[in-house]
């Protein structure tokens, strides 16, 4: 699902750098990546194209102070130095909250760039003071998980109050949002299946040896990053058991088999925690299905 500016544009042509000529309306443009829709026929479909693939953008009647290739063109949405300036501060004494969402692929949708490219979107005078990531991802790439892990550690942590809030986070999306010390979780929500993959001869197969091993060591830094005990990420990463103890006080202890309170995960599966369970052994700070549900879980009393 995409949604289109309220703005139309002409026609419009992405000349790849191969040649290829790409014609349609652009709906939306990022550092990284530009949305066009080609039409066939009554047919719409939404092509999404890395600017690292395109030589040219050809504009039939270019928007208003929109350049027609792609160095130096700026999205009309961003706020331009000068109306920053000029716009009153805003001080109502209440809590600002931008909840962004993450969703789809991780690496070609769910990203760093995009995700600090959002957050610099919002004007200075409404600088919030929680940054809530939505997050809805079966996954992707890997190697853009350090570079979120960059992005929440050193960015957005010393700035905001920073905040997961799960419908779906598998695979590299879960290692996204463990990061995270305060995650909550939609009623479906659930994270987990982070074991990693390799391309060999065409085929996927699961890292091991010094590829896997240094998978695991990942997972160790994002449990100190979030706070969690590195065994319920290393059980999201490899078959192994889990089980969790609760003592009097609501206190929960990992230990890697069959033998706790409460068995979390067999020897022959992979982790994958699910809203209930994952508040059960506090991993999860709430449950909440609508903003006004996770405002109130957060404390936000305007």
């Amino acid at each position: 699902l995409f949604a289109a500016p309220a703005r139309a544009l002409a026609a419009d042509t992405i000349v790849l750098n191969d040649g290829t000529k790409i014609e349609g309306t652009i709906t939306d443009e990022k550092p990284g990546f530009v949305w066009i829709t080609i039409k066939f026929g009554e047919m719409k479909k939404p092509r999404l194209v890395n600017r690292a693939d395109i030589k040219e953008i050809v504009r039939e009647k270019p928007a208003e102070g929109a350049a027609s290739s792609t160095g130096g063109a700026t999205p009309s949405s961003v706020t331009s130095k000068g109306e920053d300036e000029k716009r009153p501060a805003i001080n109502t004494g209440a809590t600002r909250v931008a909840v962004i969402s993450q969703e789809e692929m991780v690496g070609p949708f769910m990203n760093a760039e995009a995700f600090k490219y959002a957050v610099e979107l919002i004007p200075k005078d409404q600088k919030p003071d929680i940054v809530v990531m939505r997050i809805n991802s079966g996954g992707g790439a890997l190697l853009e998980v350090p570079k979120l892990v960059d992005l929440i550690q050193k960015d957005l942590k010393p700035n905001y109050r920073v905040v997961a809030w799960i419908e779906s986070a598998i695979s590299a999306a879960a290692m996204t949002a463990m990061n995270i010390e305060e995650i909550y979780f939609m009623k479906r929500g659930h994270i987990g299946g982070a074991v990693a993959f390799s391309m060999s001869g065409g085929k996927a197969t699961a890292m091991k040896d010094e590829g896997l091993e240094m998978v695991l060591k990942l997972g160790e830094h994002i449990a100190k990053n979030g706070r969690y005990d590195p065994l319920v990420i290393r059980a999201m990463q490899e078959f192994m058991p889990l089980s969790a103890n609760i003592d009097a006080d609501g206190r929960v202890t990992w230990q890697a088999d069959e033998k706790g309170q409460f068995l979390v995960n067999r020897k022959d599966r992979i982790l994958t925690l699910h809203a209930d369970d994952a508040l059960k052994f506090k991993i999860s700070k709430g449950t909440a299905d609508s903003l006004p549900e996770l405002m109130s879980l957060m404390g936000v009393q305007e």
